[in-house]
């Protein structure tokens, strides 16, 4: 396939699918106390294909903030949120403009701001308490698994024909 918009399009729905996804993985994990035991902690590590790098860089435990910056703020993890977020802005802003004669927002302006993101501190907020709620990021979770709604549904709707009724509808 040749690197067009189409090829753009298509890795900006894997961005915000894997965005989207990963954010409801680890707020189920969240939700539902798995964070807190074991075989929650293995099995967001082994879904967020981090197992290895987890091992090499933090040997000889579980440690949830140690966990939270490799799943949500390493730039470099291919599955990290914050770094999903920066390729999906990057991928955003190489798009070709829509042929629409409506001025609409960028869609990169419908992404949360780099500065507006929590920090280590807020995000690690409770998690070392035994009965603490993380509330800062199940929020940024919630907030990701919205903004990749929205994201996707634009991008439908400036880049997708939308006809009516199929034409299998008029047959007898």
């Amino acid at each position: 396939m040749t690197r067009d918009s189409a090829w753009r399009l298509v890795l900006i729905g894997r961005h915000i699918e894997r965005l989207a996804t990963m954010s409801n993985f680890l707020l189920t994990a969240i939700d539902t106390g798995a964070l807190r035991s074991r075989s929650g902690f293995e099995l967001l590590l082994h879904l967020f294909d981090c197992t290895l790098r987890y091992r090499s860089l933090y040997p000889g435990g579980a440690d949830l903030a140690a966990l939270v910056d490799l799943l949500v703020l390493e730039p470099t993890n291919p599955r990290g949120l914050y770094g999903l977020l920066e390729r999906l802005r990057g991928k955003l802003e190489q798009l070709a403009p829509e042929g629409s004669a409506h001025a609409r927002v960028p869609l990169v302006d419908l992404l949360p701001a780099p500065g507006a993101l929590p920090s280590r501190a807020a995000l690690c907020e409770a998690l070392g308490d035994a009965d603490g709620d993380p509330a800062a990021l199940s929020a940024l979770c919630r907030q990701f698994i919205e903004r990749m709604v929205r994201v996707s549904d634009e991008i439908s709707a400036r880049y997708f024909s939308h006809a009516g009724a199929s034409p299998e509808a008029d047959w007898p």
